[in-house]
Protein backbone atom coordinates (compact mmCIF):
# COMPACT_ATOMS: atom_id res chain seq x y z
CA UNK A 1 0.00 0.00 0.00
CA UNK A 2 0.63 3.56 -0.45
CA UNK A 3 2.02 5.24 2.86
CA UNK A 4 -1.21 6.72 3.96
CA UNK A 5 -0.97 10.64 4.96
CA UNK A 6 -4.49 10.77 7.34
CA UNK A 7 -7.28 8.81 8.77
CA UNK A 8 -11.11 8.58 7.46
CA UNK A 9 -13.80 7.55 8.95
CA UNK A 10 -15.74 5.17 7.25
CA UNK A 11 -19.57 5.51 6.99
CA UNK A 12 -20.13 1.89 8.44
CA UNK A 13 -20.24 1.91 12.67
CA UNK A 14 -20.69 -2.12 14.12
CA UNK A 15 -22.93 -2.29 16.83
CA UNK A 16 -23.74 -4.80 19.18
CA UNK A 17 -26.39 -5.46 22.59
CA UNK A 18 -28.22 -8.56 23.58
CA UNK A 19 -31.67 -6.59 23.21
CA UNK A 20 -32.10 -6.88 26.95
CA UNK A 21 -31.00 -3.18 27.35
CA UNK A 22 -28.42 -4.28 30.34
CA UNK A 23 -26.60 -1.15 29.17
CA UNK A 24 -23.63 -0.71 26.88
CA UNK A 25 -21.32 -3.69 26.18
CA UNK A 26 -17.92 -1.92 26.16
CA UNK A 27 -15.75 -3.57 23.46
CA UNK A 28 -12.43 -4.55 25.10
CA UNK A 29 -10.56 -6.80 22.01
CA UNK A 30 -11.00 -6.54 18.26
CA UNK A 31 -10.09 -9.01 15.54
CA UNK A 32 -10.80 -9.05 11.73
CA UNK A 33 -11.06 -12.48 10.26
CA UNK A 34 -8.00 -13.35 7.47
CA UNK A 35 -10.17 -13.94 4.58
CA UNK A 36 -13.79 -13.54 5.20
CA UNK A 37 -15.07 -10.05 6.27
CA UNK A 38 -15.85 -10.35 9.15
CA UNK A 39 -15.18 -8.40 12.46
CA UNK A 40 -15.07 -10.36 15.88
CA UNK A 41 -14.59 -8.81 19.16
CA UNK A 42 -14.87 -9.30 22.94
CA UNK A 43 -17.15 -7.56 24.98
CA UNK A 44 -18.97 -7.20 28.11
CA UNK A 45 -20.69 -10.46 27.94
CA UNK A 46 -20.58 -14.05 28.02
CA UNK A 47 -20.40 -13.98 24.38
CA UNK A 48 -18.40 -12.75 21.35
CA UNK A 49 -19.65 -9.80 18.59
CA UNK A 50 -19.33 -10.62 15.20
CA UNK A 51 -20.22 -8.38 12.14
CA UNK A 52 -20.79 -8.38 8.36
CA UNK A 53 -18.84 -5.74 7.17
CA UNK A 54 -20.21 -6.05 4.05
CA UNK A 55 -23.88 -5.99 5.49
CA UNK A 56 -25.93 -2.48 4.70
CA UNK A 57 -26.42 -0.07 8.12
CA UNK A 58 -30.04 -0.25 9.32
CA UNK A 59 -31.67 2.16 11.92
CA UNK A 60 -32.42 0.96 15.29
CA UNK A 61 -35.37 2.34 17.66
CA UNK A 62 -32.53 1.77 20.57
CA UNK A 63 -29.77 4.09 19.03
CA UNK A 64 -29.75 7.04 16.98
CA UNK A 65 -28.56 6.91 13.71
CA UNK A 66 -27.59 3.98 11.10
CA UNK A 67 -25.34 0.83 12.04
CA UNK A 68 -24.40 -2.66 11.16
CA UNK A 69 -25.62 -5.15 13.51
CA UNK A 70 -23.85 -7.82 15.29
CA UNK A 71 -25.05 -11.02 16.53
CA UNK A 72 -23.35 -12.99 19.46
CA UNK A 73 -21.44 -16.13 19.36
CA UNK A 74 -19.33 -18.52 21.15
CA UNK A 75 -21.12 -18.59 24.30
CA UNK A 76 -19.59 -19.62 27.66
CA UNK A 77 -21.69 -20.96 30.90
CA UNK A 78 -20.86 -17.40 32.49
CA UNK A 79 -19.06 -14.93 33.72
CA UNK A 80 -17.19 -13.10 30.15
CA UNK A 81 -14.90 -14.10 27.48
CA UNK A 82 -11.89 -11.88 28.69
CA UNK A 83 -9.36 -13.27 25.67
CA UNK A 84 -9.83 -14.81 22.34
CA UNK A 85 -7.76 -15.05 18.72
CA UNK A 86 -8.47 -15.77 15.24
CA UNK A 87 -6.88 -18.93 13.34
CA UNK A 88 -4.23 -17.33 11.21
CA UNK A 89 -6.31 -19.57 8.16
CA UNK A 90 -9.84 -18.57 9.61
CA UNK A 91 -10.70 -21.74 10.44
CA UNK A 92 -11.59 -21.69 14.08
CA UNK A 93 -11.55 -19.41 17.25
CA UNK A 94 -10.32 -19.38 20.53
CA UNK A 95 -12.05 -18.18 23.21
CA UNK A 96 -10.97 -17.90 26.78
CA UNK A 97 -12.95 -16.90 29.50
CA UNK A 98 -13.95 -15.78 33.50
CA UNK A 99 -15.74 -19.08 33.88
CA UNK A 100 -11.65 -20.58 33.46
CA UNK A 101 -12.67 -22.37 30.62
CA UNK A 102 -10.95 -22.49 27.14
CA UNK A 103 -13.34 -23.06 24.06
CA UNK A 104 -12.60 -23.99 20.44
CA UNK A 105 -14.94 -23.33 18.21
CA UNK A 106 -14.91 -24.36 14.26
CA UNK A 107 -16.10 -21.40 11.87
CA UNK A 108 -17.16 -22.52 8.68
CA UNK A 109 -18.37 -20.27 5.53
CA UNK A 110 -20.11 -17.62 7.66
CA UNK A 111 -20.85 -18.65 11.27
CA UNK A 112 -20.07 -21.05 13.82
CA UNK A 113 -21.03 -24.14 15.21
CA UNK A 114 -22.99 -24.60 17.98
CA UNK A 115 -20.90 -26.48 20.16
CA UNK A 116 -17.08 -26.21 20.44
CA UNK A 117 -14.85 -28.53 19.12
CA UNK A 118 -12.72 -28.84 22.40
CA UNK A 119 -13.95 -27.12 25.57
CA UNK A 120 -11.38 -27.63 28.85
CA UNK A 121 -10.10 -25.97 31.83
CA UNK A 122 -7.70 -23.64 31.31
CA UNK A 123 -6.45 -22.07 34.33
CA UNK A 124 -7.16 -22.24 38.11
CA UNK A 125 -8.95 -18.48 37.92
CA UNK A 126 -9.75 -16.29 35.41
CA UNK A 127 -8.61 -17.19 31.52
CA UNK A 128 -7.16 -13.57 31.02
CA UNK A 129 -5.56 -13.66 27.43
CA UNK A 130 -5.59 -16.06 24.17
CA UNK A 131 -3.30 -15.72 21.13
CA UNK A 132 -2.47 -18.25 18.17
CA UNK A 133 0.96 -18.40 17.11
CA UNK A 134 1.72 -17.66 13.32
CA UNK A 135 1.46 -21.36 11.91
CA UNK A 136 -1.64 -21.70 13.68
CA UNK A 137 -0.16 -25.08 15.57
CA UNK A 138 -0.12 -23.82 19.34
CA UNK A 139 -2.38 -21.35 21.33
CA UNK A 140 -0.71 -19.35 24.44
CA UNK A 141 -3.00 -18.08 27.04
CA UNK A 142 -2.70 -15.95 30.10
CA UNK A 143 -4.21 -16.72 33.64
CA UNK A 144 -5.37 -13.90 35.38
CA UNK A 145 -5.52 -15.69 39.00
CA UNK A 146 -2.86 -18.00 38.78
CA UNK A 147 0.18 -16.40 36.84
CA UNK A 148 1.05 -18.38 34.52
CA UNK A 149 1.36 -18.92 30.96
CA UNK A 150 0.12 -22.23 29.53
CA UNK A 151 0.60 -23.47 25.81
CA UNK A 152 -1.81 -25.61 24.34
CA UNK A 153 -2.57 -27.52 21.05
CA UNK A 154 -4.37 -25.38 18.32
CA UNK A 155 -6.31 -28.52 16.95
CA UNK A 156 -7.37 -29.81 20.15
CA UNK A 157 -6.11 -27.62 23.45
CA UNK A 158 -4.44 -30.26 24.55
CA UNK A 159 -1.82 -28.85 27.44
CA UNK A 160 1.49 -28.91 26.31
CA UNK A 161 3.25 -26.84 28.41
CA UNK A 162 2.88 -24.30 32.01
CA UNK A 163 5.36 -21.13 32.15
CA UNK A 164 5.86 -19.69 34.84
CA UNK A 165 7.34 -16.05 35.98
CA UNK A 166 5.02 -13.42 36.53
CA UNK A 167 4.15 -12.70 40.49
CA UNK A 168 0.62 -11.00 39.24
CA UNK A 169 -2.52 -10.51 36.93
CA UNK A 170 -1.53 -11.53 33.70
CA UNK A 171 -3.09 -9.44 31.19
CA UNK A 172 -1.61 -10.40 27.79
CA UNK A 173 0.13 -12.75 25.70
CA UNK A 174 1.58 -12.56 22.14
CA UNK A 175 3.56 -14.17 19.94
CA UNK A 176 6.28 -12.69 17.60
CA UNK A 177 5.58 -12.79 13.93
CA UNK A 178 8.35 -15.64 13.05
CA UNK A 179 6.89 -17.55 15.57
CA UNK A 180 10.18 -17.59 18.16
CA UNK A 181 8.84 -16.00 20.98
CA UNK A 182 5.90 -15.68 23.17
CA UNK A 183 6.01 -12.73 24.81
CA UNK A 184 3.34 -11.71 27.79
CA UNK A 185 2.99 -9.08 30.15
CA UNK A 186 1.14 -8.76 33.65
CA UNK A 187 -0.07 -6.66 36.37
CA UNK A 188 3.71 -7.06 38.01
CA UNK A 189 5.12 -4.49 35.50
CA UNK A 190 7.14 -6.98 33.88
CA UNK A 191 7.07 -8.13 30.31
CA UNK A 192 8.89 -11.74 29.68
CA UNK A 193 10.47 -12.99 26.17
CA UNK A 194 10.17 -16.67 25.95
CA UNK A 195 11.63 -18.76 23.13
CA UNK A 196 9.59 -20.89 21.40
CA UNK A 197 10.94 -23.67 20.94
CA UNK A 198 13.00 -24.54 24.84
CA UNK A 199 9.90 -22.51 26.44
CA UNK A 200 12.72 -21.05 28.88
CA UNK A 201 12.69 -17.17 29.76
CA UNK A 202 15.52 -15.55 27.07
CA UNK A 203 14.70 -11.55 28.47
CA UNK A 204 12.85 -10.23 31.21
CA UNK A 205 11.71 -5.91 30.66
CA UNK A 206 10.72 -4.02 33.53
CA UNK A 207 8.05 -1.50 32.50
CA UNK A 208 6.91 -1.02 35.67
CA UNK A 209 3.25 1.52 36.63
CA UNK A 210 2.77 -1.32 38.56
CA UNK A 211 -0.25 -0.75 42.03
CA UNK A 212 -2.01 -2.92 44.33
CA UNK A 213 -5.54 -2.91 43.06
CA UNK A 214 -5.27 -6.78 41.59
CA UNK A 215 -7.12 -6.32 38.69
CA UNK A 216 -10.16 -4.02 39.50
CA UNK A 217 -8.08 -0.81 37.72
CA UNK A 218 -5.92 -2.64 34.98
CA UNK A 219 -5.12 0.29 33.29
CA UNK A 220 -3.09 1.78 35.96
CA UNK A 221 -1.75 -1.59 37.27
CA UNK A 222 1.70 -2.67 35.62
CA UNK A 223 1.39 -4.19 31.39
CA UNK A 224 -2.04 -4.37 29.69
CA UNK A 225 -1.62 -4.70 26.34
CA UNK A 226 1.37 -6.08 23.64
CA UNK A 227 1.86 -5.36 20.39
CA UNK A 228 4.87 -6.53 17.89
CA UNK A 229 5.85 -4.72 14.82
CA UNK A 230 6.26 -6.55 11.48
CA UNK A 231 9.83 -7.01 11.12
CA UNK A 232 9.56 -8.20 14.95
CA UNK A 233 12.16 -5.25 15.98
CA UNK A 234 9.74 -3.34 18.19
CA UNK A 235 7.89 -4.09 21.04
CA UNK A 236 4.96 -1.78 22.20
CA UNK A 237 3.80 -1.61 25.97
CA UNK A 238 0.66 -0.02 26.57
CA UNK A 239 -0.39 0.46 30.35
CA UNK A 240 -0.78 3.04 33.17
CA UNK A 241 0.00 6.59 32.27
CA UNK A 242 2.53 5.92 28.86
CA UNK A 243 2.54 3.65 25.85
CA UNK A 244 6.21 2.38 25.41
CA UNK A 245 8.39 0.79 22.59
CA UNK A 246 11.46 -1.37 22.95
CA UNK A 247 14.41 -2.46 21.15
CA UNK A 248 13.07 -6.52 21.37
CA UNK A 249 16.27 -7.66 20.51
CA UNK A 250 18.25 -5.30 23.24
CA UNK A 251 15.20 -4.75 25.88
CA UNK A 252 15.66 -0.96 25.93
CA UNK A 253 13.28 1.80 25.32
CA UNK A 254 13.34 3.48 22.45
CA UNK A 255 10.34 6.04 22.49
CA UNK A 256 7.82 6.82 24.83
CA UNK A 257 4.12 8.52 24.61
CA UNK A 258 3.18 10.16 27.68
CA UNK A 259 -0.76 9.74 27.75
CA UNK A 260 -2.93 7.19 29.67
CA UNK A 261 -3.13 3.82 27.54
CA UNK A 262 -4.66 0.42 27.59
CA UNK A 263 -3.99 -0.67 23.74
CA UNK A 264 -1.43 -0.55 21.05
CA UNK A 265 -0.93 -2.34 17.63
CA UNK A 266 1.45 -2.41 14.49
CA UNK A 267 0.18 -2.35 11.16
CA UNK A 268 0.88 -5.97 9.22
CA UNK A 269 3.66 -4.52 6.95
CA UNK A 270 3.70 -0.48 6.61
CA UNK A 271 5.17 1.44 9.26
CA UNK A 272 2.25 2.69 11.19
CA UNK A 273 1.66 2.32 15.18
CA UNK A 274 -1.32 3.22 17.43
CA UNK A 275 -2.14 3.31 20.70
CA UNK A 276 -3.65 5.44 23.50
CA UNK A 277 -7.22 4.82 25.19
CA UNK A 278 -10.11 7.82 25.43
CA UNK A 279 -7.73 8.96 22.70
CA UNK A 280 -6.06 7.16 20.06
CA UNK A 281 -2.80 8.39 18.07
CA UNK A 282 -1.94 7.14 15.19
CA UNK A 283 1.60 7.81 13.72
CA UNK A 284 3.88 6.83 10.85
CA UNK A 285 6.77 6.01 12.52
CA UNK A 286 10.51 6.32 11.07
CA UNK A 287 12.10 2.91 12.38
CA UNK A 288 15.58 4.09 11.71
CA UNK A 289 15.13 6.32 14.49
CA UNK A 290 13.85 4.24 17.11
CA UNK A 291 17.20 4.11 18.72
CA UNK A 292 18.30 3.87 22.81
CA UNK A 293 19.09 7.12 23.61
CA UNK A 294 22.83 7.67 24.65
CA UNK A 295 24.02 8.22 28.20
CA UNK A 296 24.33 11.50 29.91
CA UNK A 297 27.49 12.82 31.30
CA UNK A 298 27.43 10.62 34.14
CA UNK A 299 26.65 7.28 32.53
CA UNK A 300 23.06 7.14 33.24
CA UNK A 301 20.44 6.35 30.50
CA UNK A 302 19.31 8.79 28.81
CA UNK A 303 15.46 10.64 28.38
CA UNK A 304 13.54 8.33 26.27
CA UNK A 305 11.66 10.62 23.45
CA UNK A 306 8.37 10.31 21.58
CA UNK A 307 7.85 8.12 18.84
CA UNK A 308 10.07 9.73 15.53
CA UNK A 309 7.74 10.47 12.76
CA UNK A 310 4.47 11.89 11.69
CA UNK A 311 1.01 11.94 13.56
CA UNK A 312 -1.75 11.01 10.67
CA UNK A 313 -4.22 11.48 13.09
CA UNK A 314 -6.06 10.55 16.13
CA UNK A 315 -9.24 9.11 17.04
CA UNK A 316 -11.40 10.35 20.32
CA UNK A 317 -13.49 7.29 21.45
CA UNK A 318 -14.56 7.95 25.19
CA UNK A 319 -13.50 6.79 28.39
CA UNK A 320 -12.54 3.07 28.76
CA UNK A 321 -12.50 2.87 25.56
CA UNK A 322 -10.64 -0.49 24.23
CA UNK A 323 -10.24 -2.90 21.24
CA UNK A 324 -8.06 -2.13 18.16
CA UNK A 325 -6.72 -3.98 15.00
CA UNK A 326 -5.81 -3.16 11.38
CA UNK A 327 -7.65 -5.33 8.55
CA UNK A 328 -5.87 -7.81 6.87
CA UNK A 329 -5.24 -5.56 3.81
CA UNK A 330 -3.91 -2.92 6.01
CA UNK A 331 -6.63 -0.27 4.94
CA UNK A 332 -8.54 -0.22 7.44
CA UNK A 333 -8.27 0.36 11.37
CA UNK A 334 -10.79 -0.72 13.45
CA UNK A 335 -11.40 1.37 17.12
CA UNK A 336 -13.91 -0.33 19.95
CA UNK A 337 -15.85 2.07 22.13
CA UNK A 338 -17.25 2.13 25.22
CA UNK A 339 -20.79 1.78 24.35
CA UNK A 340 -20.52 -1.39 22.21
CA UNK A 341 -19.78 -0.14 19.04
CA UNK A 342 -16.65 -0.04 16.71
CA UNK A 343 -15.76 2.13 14.01
CA UNK A 344 -13.98 1.58 11.17
CA UNK A 345 -11.41 4.10 9.37
CA UNK A 346 -9.16 3.96 6.68
CA UNK A 347 -6.18 4.80 5.91
CA UNK A 348 -5.58 6.64 2.63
Amino acid sequence: MADPIKLAKSDKTLFVDDGENRGPMTVKRVRFHPTRPFVMAQVVDRRLAMWDIEAEPQELKRKKGKFVVGQLVTPHDAGWVRGFDVHPKGGSVVTAGSDRRLKLWRFAAEAFDTKPMADVAGHDGWCEAASFSPDGSRIATGGGRDFVIRIWDGASLKPVKTIVGHANYLRDVIWSRDGKHIISGAEDGKILVIDSSSYKTVQTITFGETNDQQGQNPKYSGVYRLAISSDDRFLAVAGGQRTRVYDLEKGVPVAEAQRVSSQAVFHHSAAIFAAGESELKVWRYESGKLVPPKPDNKGKPGRVGDVPGKSIGSIKRGEYSQGLAFSPDGNTLAAGKSDGSVELWGLV
